[in-house]
């Protein structure tokens, strides 16, 4: 797979970074590093995101047609 289509498949994904300090993290490595060293820090912290508690309460949320609850950052 050539790196535009990588960089477009996580365009489409969404983005699990949604905080400003993540959103910091990201640009900083970005900075010193190549695009494919980039995409694959944006696919790692994003898995990483995958496993936090609040996915967890949205999709249960989301399963029992509630509105879902998260803490404060």
């Amino acid at each position: 797979m050539k790196i535009w289509q990588e960089a477009a498949l996580l365009h489409e994904s969404g983005h699990l970074f949604l905080k400003k300090n993540s959103l910091v993290q990201v640009l900083n490595h970005a900075r010193d590093h190549s695009i494919r060293e980039s995409l694959d820090f944006v696919k790692t912290w994003n898995m990483s995101q995958l496993q936090s508690v609040d996915l967890r309460d949205g999709a249960m949320a989301a399963m029992s047609k509630q509105k879902a609850v998260f803490e404060n950052v």
